[in-house]
């Protein structure tokens, strides 16, 4: 109160505007949403600092916590910023999907865990997972540095001494960036010229502007991409765009209610693992050498065999060994792990501290999955009650292989005996073997292609119920799949995988701002498309009626405008013209989206297989996939980027000459007509006799003719 009555002393400015009712604070435009001062800090920097993530849970150290103050306003600020930026509302819903995005569907750029000083964490784009090469990022990385070196060379070299002259030309230091890494394409013209193309949005305008004076079809011209990739389906560096599977997840979860605990059943149960699922979550389980490591996870394991019903547990690992793997391609861009292999001689060789680098050399996961058959067999045969069974699927000296653990003995399953190379589908093939002797099976796994693929072979497996239990802490749930059978109906279950691999899983890519909540929608609202759209994956090649119909599906999913057409050509033209999208905005032509539904016949073929122990698959080159330097690479277009005519003749760069000369203007020898894309820009002083004429809307040929006259 006394700092008040003397505020026209002390702050007379203030005092000034309190006269002028300039106290209270708007937070927006709409009239009467004054408020005060203090409340207005209330709502905005102190709500920041007294939510979690603010002080809440931070510490108890009072000098720390002054620290803290002294810069929360800022953080507020930052805080504030990045809302508006995503167009967030102010609640931790989204700010958890923001994570999520980030986290799942991106690579992580907060996860440090792995960082020292000997080995840093990889350079790495977070939108699209690639790798930059080492010697490359570290060049970035320094770039200060190296600039600092080069201020003092050139002035050591032009200032300091006559050693270099001072107006001699500065070399460019030419630092690679990501957007050095973007995909090229090399097309040899009919001149048997090489032009090269670059991944660069760029030519798609410049292209469009040498047509606009040009005899060239538009429509024609958009049936290509006009770049190296199809920005609907990729990224500039080619890379497939990732997907939010879980997104699929959670709208079938809305067909029933999921369960926080398993309910209790008379009915004999089984639970199936996903060996490698497991050992990421569960990582080191803080153990010092694998033999403890192996014995902790074995105690997991076995805990449903101490609980209810449950009288036998299955053990599911992934291959590595395949030789046309679909997943190459992602783990090659990823880059190799600089981790050394460990070889795991005995149960006493210790655990490696970094545990995230140890299990992403792909042999690192070979030798532990090896390791972990032969502990958990032995565990098993010492451990198991007589009613008791562990079986085991993968993961040995021959990855085929399926052993079913008692106590006392280890057999071989010859019925298991499977050459899968996902533990995805191989856990369904021990689901139907199991629902021969047991009522219940219960699949624990994290990933979204596991429900999908229950959903689908529920009807076959024949059992009475399938749980799917997924999520991690207070996030497990047990999700009743059978349940949601019934509630979709067999068609529905039937062409569910093939609607997952045509909207993006890990072998395909999404469409760009197309997600799968819409199609699904779509989807599930049309069963003319169960059919249609269901009978992708039941052959490879795909035929052609199911090609067509899968391309009606995906455009029906830009726009239900019966003008635009119903190819992907037809709808791409239509798109352009009526809404000016941008490139990756426009669904992908039809050359690049018969590449993406073979893609996805693939990976529907190949999990539609699930039931077979031997799926004998064709190769996946030739069905949307190519090899390149003996890695497979999605092939995501066969079409040229843009039409010949185009490529060879676009643009002249006439100065002085100003297109007079034959020699020097490619427009005028070879008689077409500058454009605004040429260096003269087709002005008054281009001397090119050819110049371009304005057909408007309604004229004629003998109109113009007459006009000319």
């Amino acid at each position: 109160m006394a700092d008040m009555q003397l505020l026209s002393t002390h702050a007379p400015e203030v005092y000034e505007e309190f006269l002028n009712g300039n106290h209270p604070v708007s937070r927006s435009s709409q009239p009467f949403s004054q408020v005060w001062t203090d409340m207005a800090l209330e709502q905005t920097i102190n709500l920041d600092s007294k939510t979690r993530g603010g002080i809440v849970g931070l510490t108890q150290n009072a000098s720390a916590l002054d620290r803290w103050f002294i810069t929360s306003h800022k953080r507020a600020e930052l805080t504030a910023a990045t809302k508006r930026l995503c167009n967030l509302e102010d609640s931790d819903n989204d700010v958890q999907r923001l994570i999520n995005t980030i986290t799942n569907t991106m690579s992580n750029p907060f996860d440090l865990s792995e960082a020292s000083k000997e080995d840093p964490v990889q350079l790495r784009n977070i939108a699209t997972g690639l790798v930059m090469p080492h010697d490359t990022a570290e060049r970035l990385v320094d770039c200060f540095s190296t600039g600092a070196e080069e201020a003092k060379k050139f002035r050591r070299q032009r200032m300091d001494s006559d050693e270099v002259s001072f107006w001699s030309k500065i070399s460019k230091l030419n630092l690679k960036t990501f957007a050095s890494l973007a995909k090229t394409n090399q097309i040899k013209c009919a001149d048997e010229k090489i032009i090269t193309i670059s991944a660069d949005r760029n030519l798609f305008g410049r292209l469009l502007i040498a047509a606009k004076f040009r005899d060239v079809d538009v429509k024609e011209v958009l049936s290509y991409e006009l770049s190296t990739v199809p920005f609907a389906l990729a990224h500039a560096d080619g890379a497939l765009r990732k997907t939010t599977k879980s997104v699929l997840m959670a709208e079938v979860e809305r067909e029933c209610q999921a369960q926080g605990r398993l309910p209790e059943s008379a009915l004999s149960t089984t639970f199936i693992f996903d060996a490698m699922a497991l050992v990421q979550t569960l990582k080191s389980a803080g153990s010092r050498t694998f033999g403890d490591l192996a014995e902790r996870h074995f105690n997991v394991l076995s805990t449903p065999l101490r609980q209810g019903q449950c009288r036998r547990v299955d053990v599911v690992f992934d291959r590595y060994d395949v030789q046309e793997s679909i997943k190459e391609s992602e783990r090659v861009r990823r880059g190799s792990s600089r981790a050394l292999e460990i070889q795991i001689t005995n149960k006493h060789t210790p655990v490696p501290k970094q545990w995230g680098k140890f299990i992403s050399n792909q042999n690192n996961k070979v030798n532990l999955s090896r390791f972990l058959c032969r502990e958990w067999c032995s565990l098993g045969e010492y451990n198991l009650l007589p009613d008791q069974e562990l079986v085991i699927g993968g993961g040995f000296e021959d990855p085929t292989d399926a052993v079913v653990v008692t106590r006392g003995r280890t057999d071989p399953l010859a019925e298991l005996r499977s050459d899968h190379e996902e533990a995805n589908t191989r856990m369904i093939l021990h689901a139907w073997h199991a629902s021969s002797t047991k009522e219940r099976i219960v699949i624990q796994s994290p990933d979204t292609d596991v429900a999908v693929l229950a959903i689908y072979a529920y009807q076959m497996i024949q059992c009475n119920e399938i749980w799917f239990k997924t999520g991690v802490k207070d996030k497990v749930r047990f999700v009743p799949v059978h349940h949601i059978a019934e509630k979709l109906g067999r068609s529905v279950c039937a062409a569910i995988p093939a609607f997952h691999a045509l909207t993006g899983c890990d072998s395909t890519s999404r469409l760009f701002q197309t997600g799968k909540k819409k199609g699904w929608k779509v989807f599930v609202k049309y069963p003319s498309l169960h059919d249609s759209v269901g009978h992708l994956g039941s052959q490879i090649p795909p035929p052609a009626i199911t090609v067509e119909a899968c391309e009606r599906f995906i455009c029906s999913l830009y726009t239900t405008n019966e003008k635009a057409g119903v190819t992907a050509d037809d709808v791409h033209y239509w798109m352009f013209c009526q809404k000016y999208q941008r490139s990756e905005s426009l669904p992908p032509t039809s050359n690049s989206m018969r590449h993406h539904i073979e893609r996805a016949n693939y990976q529907a073929y190949v999990w539609k297989q699930c039931l077979n122990a031997t799926q004998q698959l064709p190769s996946p080159v030739s069905n949307g996939w190519k090899k390149v330097d003996g890695v497979l690479e999605p092939l995501l277009m066969s079409k040229d980027p843009a039409p010949q005519g185009l490529l060879e003749l676009t643009t002249c760069k006439c100065t002085k000459s100003v297109c007079r000369r034959d020699d020097l203007c490619p427009c005028k020898a070879h008689e077409m007509p500058c454009t605004e894309a040429c260096l003269c820009m087709n002005d008054e002083s281009c001397q090119n006799p050819h110049k371009p004429v304005d057909v408007t809307p309604g004229s004629s040929e003998d109109e113009l003719t007459d006009a000319d006259a």
